[in-house]
């Protein structure tokens, strides 16, 4: 299951990369286009991160493994043993695998609200059915 970013980060990131355009173009016009670069180029990078927010999935949660795309490094790919048991009822994803619990890398905050809500319904039908 495909978990998408909520809203307000890309909204952030949009709102915080279009302020700094136009303040890099005001930097252009009160003063000269190099000082205006200057606040231009990176605005443009921190409204990219916001676009990308907007189609790029949170997480990725399958039977065998969790993959978050913005992390790198050995936590990017969380691999889940066959019964393993994951609890989306806190603020933070939960694996439990007999008496060890894991707490992954995604935090509910940062998951569109509906997105989780699937998940976390998702998760407790799947468990309930095992538990049958």
């Amino acid at each position: 299951m495909k978990v998408r970013f909520a809203r307000w980060l890309s909204s952030l990131f949009l709102g915080i990369g279009l302020a700094l355009v136009l303040f890099g173009i005001w930097l252009s016009v009160r003063y000269d286009v190099g000082t205006g670069l200057s606040a231009i180029i990176p605005s443009l990078v921190v409204f990219g991160f916001g676009l990308a927010y907007r189609s790029m999935p949170y997480f990725t949660l399958t039977n065998d493994r969790l993959v978050v795309p913005i992390m790198r490094g050995p936590k990017a790919i969380t691999a889940l043993p066959p019964r393993a048991r994951i609890d989306a009822s806190g603020t933070r994803l939960v694996m439990t695998t007999g008496k060890s619990r894991i707490v992954l890398p995604v935090y509910r905050g940062m998951a569109h609200p509906d997105d989780w809500a699937a998940l976390r319904n998702s998760l407790t039908q799947e468990q309930g059915t095992e538990a049958s």
